[in-house]
């Protein structure tokens, strides 16, 4: 019984490196063979507006779109802000309708919606392990746009809810997937 004591400690002692009873908590690894290397997600998001006065289509531009809640397969992912290109109230083609800025050429805002971004706020194990959860392995998922918040002209806040769901592909390996385009009308 001693030996196997003996036989036990010993193949204890050479299995472990010498760092690992030091390596600190936010170093240690999970196995990742099943991992991906996914972080984001590209939305291109078209906001659009009819004028009242011609009865035309004009495309709403906005400094920033903010508290994007998304969904996958059906459960919350993740809310985001983004901000986009400074609207200059000035430029040529740009108009005010229905306290907006817009102008009668197609604008798509393009959204970067990195997962990683949202670490940062952990404050609790809850969180971490929700935050876990969200990571997203190769496969076919059901992305959706629950809502998303934009301010008027007047900085007033609006919350608008899409109802369009877009297929978001993740193949090995891939760090980026762009999902499709959102044409909202507000």
């Amino acid at each position: 019984m001693r030996r196997l004591y003996i036989l036990f400690f010993t193949v204890f002692l050479v299995g472990c490196a010498a760092d690992d009873f030091t390596t600190p908590v936010s170093q240690a690894t999970v196995d990742t063979d099943n991992e991906s290397d996914f972080e984001e997600v590209l939305v291109d998001v078209e906001i659009t507006t009819i004028d009242p006065a011609t009865q035309e289509i004009r495309y709403v531009l906005l400094d920033s779109i903010y508290d994007i809640a998304v969904g996958i397969n059906g459960e919350d992912w993740g809310v985001f802000d983004e901000k986009t290109d400074p609207v200059d109230p000035n430029a040529g083609g740009v108009s005010q309708v229905n306290g907006f800025y817009v102008q009668s050429e197609p604008y798509t805002h393009h959204l970067t919606l990195n997962y990683n971004a949202a670490s940062s706020d952990l404050q609790t194990a809850g969180e971490a392990a929700n935050f876990l959860r969200g990571f997203l392995l190769p496969g076919d998922y059901f992305f959706k746009l629950n809502e998303l918040k934009i301010n008027n002209i007047v900085n007033e806040p609006r919350t608008i809810k899409p109802s369009d769901t877009q297929l978001l592909s993740i193949e090995p390996k891939e760090r980026s997937v762009f999902v499709g385009k959102f044409n909202i009308a507000i």
